[in-house]
């Protein structure tokens, strides 16, 4: 084998562009010389000359010099040169076809005049001829029976008089003496079309002061741009613009809401923009999220890990209830759970997505009755209260807080008496006492659904011994100094505010007056900051109408995916009752008339052969078509397959959209297609045969392994045999099998395999 043809490794070509890239110009060079031999050849197979091909090869090179920033992965330079030197060739060929139909023209009127050289690369017949020269009598003969005589491998064996058994061996050891035999003299023939001894000279002189990647880019970032894009990423961004109107639809309910406000432009009107601001942006992110989890990981594994989360976050508004047991606290933990238990059944045990839109439909119909239960006064902050003078003390004694008798059980129905007020977010006991998460400034939605997560919140201490202290966190203080940029007073002002106001809320309340410890704490009345009461605004309504009408479709749409199997079993169970049909010669000929253009029920034709072409059908003989109608019906299909690969696709491309094409493939592997109407679009076996080594493992594997389909609500496995079938069939008659590993799939077939003496055990069963 050729050395300069051998591939290299990735870290060497990485090590060089890295230099290029730190300034090591000459180190391109290295580039050069080394995939030199594999460009050149590229170009010579694209445009069959070699001093076009010399052009093309050094405008690749030089065009990958300048646009060498935009190479992400610096260990994929080969195969990104080669993507460059195909395109360069391409565009080369389409500038110069004009000179290249000349040099053809001249090259076959010079054909019968000029010799060939001696050190010419011999043509491929003429190889051909020289290589079965070459072999043994026996095994040429049968290369010669099978291919070129087109006999059978029972007619071939009958000739020979010989078995079938013996025939294969024979075509088996023969194919393989032969492919050597061309290999070697393929390979000495490409070796004179190796890149010239001045191509890396001239590349390097050529080459600009520096690559760029500026405006000389432009062009390679837009061409590049859609084939960077994973077809999964623009699905995913298909679905998250579509959660954009219902974005917009809640801001515009919260412009509503903040309407109702008495000042909308003070301090709670400012607080409740940031507040709007921050929730849309939560659910945005929680859209994309989501989205991009099910596209990456699978809703199987989605569902598993956020079921994980829900359980978790249930667990702990489980425990936030023993003191905060606001409706909404204990709404939103019973929908999360509702939540919870579809998603793990997803996750662990394949439950219906049926399940989850129910799981889904529950949630939403717990929180239309809990959110008309708050209103959006935008000062639970005990802080925001302090800053904004509130509480009804403005000057508060700065001594010592008054202490209040040891009462475990008295501090924690007061830590309850402020859940029921949305002071506090969450809870939990300390050495010291009992410590309370006091409500944000402006409520975070993401950072108060992580579950035993405080950060650097504002808190609350109850010791033991009665003292209260207030802490005011990091967060709070800077929103603070947003909505009270110039008179906002020292921390530890409002710490002692806040502990001078609780303190004597404490008091009021172990003395049973709770609408007292209540104004201590700065409440004031919803009349005096909304216009209407918020539980009756057009807003809330817009809300809880939604929420309701969504907790009736989502059910709603999962119980009949649940009734569509049970539905559809007895049609699927008579299907095999139904009577025999018996066609004639006569009624196939009637139906292929009416696909002639000029017939009157040709559209209705048309329709009906190409739903037949999709669903499976037998091809009639081609004497039964009428006259000039057959090639039209040929060209359909094959177009069908051209429209999606253009004539510059790679040939492996070219036969994977080939394999996934059953129209095609019905036609190809029943023989209605010949191998002279596949030729010109590159699909005749010596093609094929050629592309199936470039096929990526993975994509050979989904086109040419066994494919299993679970089926909804029944223990049991549908294979994909008959797409299967189609494949390996086309691929005999390439014949190609000798290239496919089909072993891992037949095990499987054998042992699912039902014969007519066999009872039907473990199945799936119709009735």
């Amino acid at each position: 084998m050729n050395p300069n043809l051998q591939a290299t490794e990735p870290s060497t070509d990485a090590l060089a562009v890295q230099a290029i890239r730190d300034g090591d110009r000459d180190r391109y060079r290295e580039l050069v010389d080394r995939h030199a031999s594999k460009v050149f050849a590229i170009a010579w197979c694209r445009l069959g000359d070699r001093d076009l091909a010399e052009e093309a090869a050094q405008e690749a090179f030089i065009s990958a010099y300048r646009r060498l920033p935009l190479l992400g992965h610096a260990e994929k330079f080969g195969a990104w040169i080669a993507a460059i030197t195909r395109n360069a060739a391409i565009n080369l060929g389409v500038r110069r076809r004009g000179e290249l139909r000349k040099r053809e023209r001249w090259a076959l009127e010079q054909h019968s005049d000029v010799h060939p050289s001696t050190d010419a690369p011999p043509s491929t017949r003429e190889m051909l001829r020289e290589a079965l020269q070459d072999l043994p009598a026996i095994h040429r003969e049968c290369l010669v029976l099978f291919y070129l005589e087109n006999q059978s491998i029972t007619e071939s064996a009958a000739t020979l008089g010989i078995s079938e058994n013996a025939l294969k061996v024979r075509l088996h050891r023969a194919r393989a003496m032969l492919r050597d035999t061309l290999e070697a003299r393929l390979e000495s023939g490409l070796d004179q079309l190796r890149a010239p001894s001045h191509f890396t000279h001239a590349v390097m002189i050529a080459l600009p002061a520096a690559p760029s990647g500026g405006f000389l880019a432009l062009g390679g970032v837009a061409a590049g741009l859609f084939k960077a894009i994973p077809f999964s990423f623009v699905l995913v961004a298909l679905q998250v613009v579509s959660a954009i109107p219902g974005l917009l639809v809640a801001r515009w309910l919260g412009h509503k809401e903040l309407a109702n406000f008495r000042e909308p432009l003070g301090f709670r009107g400012q607080l409740y923009r940031r507040f709007l601001r921050g929730m849309l942006i939560a659910i945005g992110l929680v859209i994309v999220m989501s989205h991009v989890a099910t596209a990456g990981l699978g809703l199987r594994v989605y569902s598993l890990i956020f079921g994980a989360f829900f359980v978790v976050s249930g667990l702990d508004a489980l425990r936030r209830l023993r003191v905060i047991r606001h409706p909404l606290q204990v709404a939103s933990t019973a929908g999360i759970l509702v939540l919870a238990i579809p998603m793990l059944g997803l996750g662990l045990f394949e439950w219906s997505v049926a399940v989850l839109l129910i799981g889904q439909g529950g949630f939403f119909l717990l929180m239309s009755f809990a959110i008309p239960t708050i209103a959006p006064r935008m000062d639970n902050s005990l802080f925001t209260r302090a800053a904004h003078n509130l509480f009804p003390e403005k000057n508060p004694d700065p001594g010592s807080p008054p202490l209040h008798p040891p009462n475990p059980a008295q501090s924690l129905a007061f830590a309850r008496f402020l859940g029921r007020h949305l002071l506090i977010e969450d809870w939990r006991r300390t050495p010291d006492g009992l410590e309370l998460r006091l409500a944000r400034v402006v409520p975070q939605v993401l950072a108060s659904s992580i579950p035993f997560y405080w950060g650097p919140t504002s808190r609350l201490v109850i010791r033991h011994d009665g003292i209260i202290q207030a802490h005011l966190g990091e967060v709070d203080r800077r929103e603070l100094s947003v909505s009270v940029p110039e008179d906002l007073p020292p921390t530890s002002t409002l710490e002692t505010r806040v502990n001078h106001a609780v303190n004597n809320s404490r008091a009021a309340f172990d003395s049973g007056d709770e609408a007292v410890a209540a104004r201590h704490l700065g409440a004031q009345e919803n009349a005096s900051i909304f216009h209407r009461s918020p539980s009756t605004t057009s807003a809330m309504r817009w809300r809880v109408w939604m929420l309701r009408v969504a907790a009736v479709v989502l059910p709603a749409s999962g119980i009949f995916m649940m009734q569509i199997p049970k539905a559809q079993l007895p049609h699927l169970a008579s299907a095999s009752h139904f009577p025999p049909i018996a066609i004639t010669e006569t009624d196939v000929r009637a139906f292929l008339a009416q696909l002639n253009p000029d017939h009157t029920n040709h559209p209705d034709a048309m329709s009906m052969w190409q739903h037949g072409l999709h669903i499976g059908v037998c091809f009639p003989p081609a004497e039964l078509f009428p006259e000039g109608l057959l090639p039209t019906l040929k060209a359909g299909i094959i177009g069908q397959l051209g429209s999606n690969t253009p004539a510059n696709t790679p040939l492996q491309i070219q036969l994977a959209w080939a394999l996934g094409s059953p129209p095609f493939l019905k036609a190809a592997s029943s023989g209605f297609l010949s191998i002279n109407d596949l030729r010109p679009h590159r699909l005749d076996p010596d093609s094929v045969r050629a592309a199936i080594p470039l096929l990526p493992p993975d994509l050979r594997h989904s086109l040419l392994g066994l494919q299993e389909i679970p089926v909804e609500g029944h223990h049991c496995t549908v294979f994909t045999t008959g797409e299967l079938a189609d494949r390996i069939r086309f691929l005999a008659r390439s014949r190609c099998l000798d290239l496919i590993d089909l072993s891992p799939i037949v095990p499987t077939l054998i042992a699912c395999q039902i014969l007519s003496t066999n009872a039907i055990v473990n199945r799936c069963q119709t009735s």
